[in-house]
């Protein structure tokens, strides 16, 4: 029951967000107008926007919101982590006991039924943070780094088949990165290159989500330098983390 109420109030502060009209009509109602609107506004305000207190909460909220089959994604990623094979992904999983941000995008993607169409681009920062993440937390052994990327080159030339997914490799910076979705807004920043992600929040606001989606197409189009060389970018990144893996072994 307290779930219904409160589908039905997020419902209410929607519709009264995006409707000027409903707020003209409400403000001429005789003596309670204001007080009306008064409560109404604060309910918006209340329901559309959200902040973590954890990474835990935050994570789910964003799998959750993948597990919808949104038809529009913009996000930012630190690297490749989508297109790891399923045993890094397990072994991650397992050792941190949670549910893998990496496993619900790429069964986003791969999910993508091709009579759909659907508008998804990522830029992928390809930041030095993400190899050094893979050498700290130990997830590929020397012995697998060549299956490693082996596997990962095979999942993105199926991703490409996508007609509806595109992405560019730039390094847009740490301090902030999102995640937007056609019914979300997703925020999480660092203070620095190498610390953990924090200040989780997220907003339901229209006229928020559609800012920051116009936001993110214009560095996205600033920062594409056209399909075959992003592939080509990509590629050469995953293969350096042969480098990288092996050299640290």
């Amino acid at each position: 029951m307290k779930a219904k109420i409160k589908e039905m109030q997020e419902s209410l502060a929607k519709k009264y967000k995006e409707n000027p009209l409903a707020r003209a009509a409400v403000i001429k109602i005789p003596i309670l107008g204001d007080s009306i609107d008064e409560y109404l506004k604060a309910l918006t305000e209340r329901k559309l926007e959200r902040f973590f207190h954890t990474k835990e909460e935050y994570n789910e909220e964003i799998i959750k919101e993948l597990e919808s089959h949104p038809n529009s994604l913009r996000a930012i990623v630190m690297g490749p982590h989508y297109l790891h094979p399923k045993w890094v992904i397990d072994r991650r999983s397992e050792r941190e006991d949670r549910k893998s941000f990496s496993r619900a995008l790429r069964t986003y993607l791969e999910e993508t039924p091709p009579h759909i169409k659907r508008d998804i681009r990522l830029i992928i920062r390809n930041s030095p943070r993400y190899s050094k993440y893979l050498i700290e937390k130990s997830l590929v052994n020397p012995e697998e780094v060549h299956d490693f990327t082996h596997e990962m080159m095979g999942k993105l030339d199926n991703l490409l088949k996508l007609e509806s997914f595109s992405f560019c490799c730039a390094d847009v910076g740490y301090y902030e990165n999102v995640i937007i979705t056609d019914n979300s807004y997703f925020e999480y920043g660092r203070v620095t290159e190498v610390t953990q992600i924090e200040s989780f929040y997220q907003s339901k606001d229209p006229d928020k989500i559609k800012m920051a989606s116009v936001h993110f197409d214009k560095v996205f189009v600033a920062n594409y330098k056209g399909k075959n060389e992003e592939i080509a970018r990509l590629k050469q990144f995953i293969m350096s983390l042969k480098h990288c893996l092996n050299e640290d072994s």
